[in-house]
């Protein structure tokens, strides 16, 4: 079999302070695993990883050349499964995009076209037949609503979620303390003392994953805002823990317009986990903090696309006052909802790619979720 397989590495891209990624660490295992039975083509999509595999020492010369071939477009028809991360736009080094549609209609052929990027857990990466976000495999049919009932094992589901939660884990490091700043007065407030709350954890403005998305974080910040005046209820915001400098203080600085008596609300930087666990409910937009939710098992408001909006595990509206309406009405099965959390998080961290599994573990989900024959 031809592969062709894209690497990504940015170890910034999760923790700023990173110093590997693991979408490559697994990938380049993966590839040196298949290279026993498969001819192997490489592709980097960023310059972390374009010294890693042209190589420009000779240690890495040596470690790669030996292993991989170079893709070239003359290639595309004779590839038979490609491995591509997603979101890939430009690459400045090929010649043209590499999404699915594209890749197909050049080389006239349905192949396997894997898509993979960071996962919605703490160390596990995603991996779809589709691609991401609005275009998963998931976005538009109520499959993973139905699949993940499959194999599903209780027991161990919340083993799981209660060893995750007792680290006090997310997709980021989870830092600072109690102290929330109220937003009108400035004054510090433990964040212990605020009750019945809304929760908003906020996205980068320019996300990747809202691209699709008729609501974007300003707009969930407001229109929940709104309904929280209406409703005479407080709001805490996390604004997203991977940004900084002026992109901060952009969100920081449309939020400190909420002065409102009505509905007095709080930025604060402390755990996702207590923060959803000690809130009436969460509303977001999508991305990794609905899988928060999950293992939290609280109720959460999805406003923008996402491979769980046809899943019982959320509800989901793109129209942000309709949505705060239902969620806030109660008039939805709250057992069925959590119960169909933990199901699809079995189902995730069995079907996903982790740095903690074996290589040959990893590559038998790729096997399983795809129908291939790798090994």
């Amino acid at each position: 079999m031809n592969i062709f397989l894209t690497f990504i590495k940015n170890p910034t891209a999760i923790d700023r302070n990173g110093t590997h990624d693991i979408r490559f660490d697994v990938f380049e295992k993966i590839a040196f695993r298949l290279k026993e039975k498969h001819r192997v083509f490489v592709m980097p999509v960023n310059s972390h990883c374009w010294d890693c595999i042209y190589m420009r020492s000779g240690k890495l010369q040596e470690k790669y050349i030996g292993h991989f071939e170079p893709m070239k477009s003359h290639f595309e028809k004779d590839i038979d499964l490609v491995i591509s991360w997603d979101p890939l736009y430009v690459i400045k080094e090929w010649p043209t995009s590499i999404y699915k549609d594209k890749f197909m209609e050049r080389t006239g052929r349905d192949i396997p076209f894997l898509s993979y990027e960071h996962g919605h857990m703490k160390d596990s990466i995603i991996i779809d037949g589709e691609g991401m976000f609005d275009c998963s495999e998931f976005a538009n049919n109520n499959k993973l609503n139905t699949i993940c009932e499959q194999g599903y094992n209780e027991k161990k589901c919340k083993a799981f979620m209660k060893d995750y939660l007792s680290g006090n884990k997310s997709k980021r490091k989870q830092e600072g303390s109690k102290d929330a700043v109220a937003i009108g007065t400035g004054e510090s407030v433990n964040i212990n003392n605020v009750k019945n709350y809304v929760f908003i954890p906020t996205q980068k403005a320019d996300d990747v994953s809202l691209k699709a998305s008729k609501i974007d974080v300003f707009q969930c910040l407001e229109e929940t805002y709104k309904f929280c005046v209406q409703k005479e209820m407080p709001l805490v915001v996390k604004i997203h823990p991977h940004i900084a400098n002026n992109f901060y203080r952009e969100q920081f600085d449309f939020i400190k317009k909420f002065n409102d008596p009505r509905s007095q609300v709080y930025v604060s930087k402390y755990s996702i986990n207590y923060l959803m666990q000690n809130a009436r409910y969460t509303v977001c937009l999508n991305g990794a903090s609905l899988m928060d939710n999950f293992i939290n098992q609280t109720p959460v408001l999805s406003l923008a696309p996402s491979m769980y909006k046809n899943t019982d595990a959320l509800i989901y509206s793109d129209n942000a006052q309709e949505g705060l309406s239902r969620i806030h009405s109660g008039d939805w099965d709250l057992d069925k909802m959590l119960d169909k959390q933990r199901k699809i998080i079995w189902w995730y961290i069995n079907n996903n790619l982790s740095p903690h599994k074996t290589t040959e573990e990893n590559i038998k989900v790729l096997e399983n979720r795809f129908n291939l024959n790798l090994l």
